[in-house]
């Protein structure tokens, strides 16, 4: 079966092009990839917005998506969408964004029509939304997979949240299916939306598969001079008003000074675009005692993340808004234990009480009172581990699979 998986972008940190975007929905497009390419029965290609040659990788191909084969392939209807969006009245960027736009769409067209029998799409974007529409034209059967929703989010924007409430009841109507990554979603998704099939929402956890190979404990504390008998608490996700690790700061300032002495925290993650929350981080870390506890790391490879969950005594997962987090998991299969809060969507399906502290309250107290409730408490990391086999990659990789293979089935 020829599985067209079609995403915004994917990291694979040894391609320049595919190394950009260093989030979390990179980091699970490759994984998912990679379970679903695992199946003898799977023939798995990539589609993403990079420019780039054919290439092999971990047992699927990425697609040439050259500009040579943009202009190869565009229809006449595109070309009038081309230029229609070059002299249109915006910003430069924006019209050539759009101009390309139609020819990605072209290709994305005739990659489906020539080569797909089950199209997978990632969030709701540009290519996913143009994508479901030539399926629907060409009669293809699609997966779409949400990794986030944005009707209740203050992140989504407009265009989002009217995407949302289109394309999910309009997909199972259709017969496609739509995943997400844990039960919570789709429970909102059948209060918010007129679902007239509801089995064809699949709920399919995400996983981590960290590398454990070259893990290097020692060497994390000594490069940030953090004591062997202090607790370390690491924190990873991009620096961002959304991952909310300004809250994580607020708290540690509200420990008495004893506590603060044995604690050091680590921010894993690169800067965001918003410079507001980067000032505000930066100015409450510029306290010299506050700077010397808590650092920022900056961006960690996913391949070299598994070093600093092994120096950690406990992993933090603080967001404002968090359909998943993938960290969860992570410290999971380290035999770390997770301080959380329980409004976070994946609360039901990750958190257990031999892996986690959920804090009910989201005020800076509450959650000063959570940090000292996870370094106290003793921990069995064997019995955190053992948790953590229920979220392999092979696991997921069957459910995808099962998915599409009941969606071929009733070609």
């Amino acid at each position: 079966m020829n599985i067209l998986i079609v995403a915004p972008y994917i990291l694979l940190p040894e391609y320049p092009e595919f190394s950009k975007n260093t989030t979390g929905l990179g980091i699970m497009v490759e994984t998912i990839s990679r379970a679903v390419a695992s199946d003898s029965e799977m023939s798995v290609q990539i589609y993403t917005n990079a420019i780039s040659s054919r290439k092999n990788i971990n047992g699927y191909e990425i697609r040439s998506h050259t500009v040579k084969d943009l202009i190869l392939h565009v229809k006449i209807r595109y070309i009038d969408d081309f230029f229609h969006n070059l002299i249109k009245p915006s910003g430069t960027k924006s019209r050539l964004k759009s101009a390309y736009y139609a020819l990605n769409t072209s290709y994305l067209e005739y990659t489906i029509k020539q080569w797909a029998d089950i199209v997978h799409f990632h969030d709701l974007g540009y290519l996913s939304v143009h994508g479901m529409d030539i399926c629907e034209k060409l009669g293809k059967k699609y997966v779409l997979t949400l990794h986030t929703l944005t009707k209740d989010s203050p992140f989504g924007t407009d265009e989002t949240r009217k995407w949302e409430s289109i394309y999910v009841p309009r997909s199972i109507s259709n017969g496609c299916a739509v995943s997400v990554i844990s039960t919570e979603m789709k429970e909102k998704l059948l209060d918010w939306y007129d679902v007239d099939k509801p089995d064809l929402i699949k709920v399919i956890l995400n996983t981590s598969d960290l590398r454990t190979d070259s893990v290097n404990s020692e060497n994390i504390r000594v490069k940030y001079s953090i004591p062997t008998d202090s607790k370390l608490i690491i924190c990873a996700g991009l620096l961002s008003k959304r991952k909310n690790q300004i809250q994580l700061v607020r708290a540690f300032k509200k420990l008495s000074t004893e506590a603060q002495k044995h604690i050091y925290i680590l921010l894993i993650g690169a800067d965001s675009d918003d410079r507001v929350y980067l000032e505000n981080l930066n100015n409450l870390l510029a306290d010299d005692f506050i700077g010397k506890h808590i650092q920022k790391t900056g961006y960690v490879s996913h391949n070299h993340i598994s070093s600093y969950y092994a120096a950690a005594d406990a992993n933090a997962v603080v967001s404002a808004k968090e359909p998943f987090g993938l960290p969860y998991v992570e410290a999971m299969h380290m035999g770390i234990p997770t301080l959380t809060f329980t409004d976070i969507e994946s609360t039901k399906d990750v958190c257990f009480p031999e892996t986690s502290i959920c804090v009910s309250e989201r005020n800076d107290q509450s959650l000063a009172e959570g940090i000292c409730a996870v370094i106290r408490k003793k921990w069995d990391k064997d019995d955190i581990k053992r948790k953590a086999k229920d979220f392999s990659t092979d696991a997921m990789g069957r459910k995808y699979v099962d998915c599409y293979k009941e969606l071929g089935s009733n070609i």
